[in-house]
């Protein structure tokens, strides 16, 4: 009997652990489209006091609405010039 038990408890606790799992894939409409082209940036260093310049590399983002909430997702070059406003996609993070 404590066997049966013991399996059925650890039965319940997969599936849930398994239905717990967080979806890494986005379905939606595409509501906005924005590229940061690449830049050199000057930060203030606290210790010592002085400027430092650092390269922050270019990315393109996607928003995407779904039912719940808008997503900003980077995407590629290639995914971001292949998308249009209004369009529906999924995508996989």
């Amino acid at each position: 009997m404590k066997k049966i038990l013991n399996f059925i408890f650890a039965a319940i606790l997969a599936v849930l652990v398994a239905a717990c799992g967080h979806s890494t894939e986005i379905r939606g409409y595409v509501v906005g489209k924005r590229h940061h082209p690449a830049r050199m940036e000057r930060v203030m260093r606290p210790v010592p006091q002085k400027f430092e310049t650092r390269y922050v590399p270019e990315r393109w983002e996607v928003m995407v609405a779904d039912s719940v909430r808008v997503h900003r997702v980077n995407v590629s070059r290639e995914t971001f010039q292949g998308m249009h406003k209004g369009e529906y996609v999924r995508l996989k993070l």
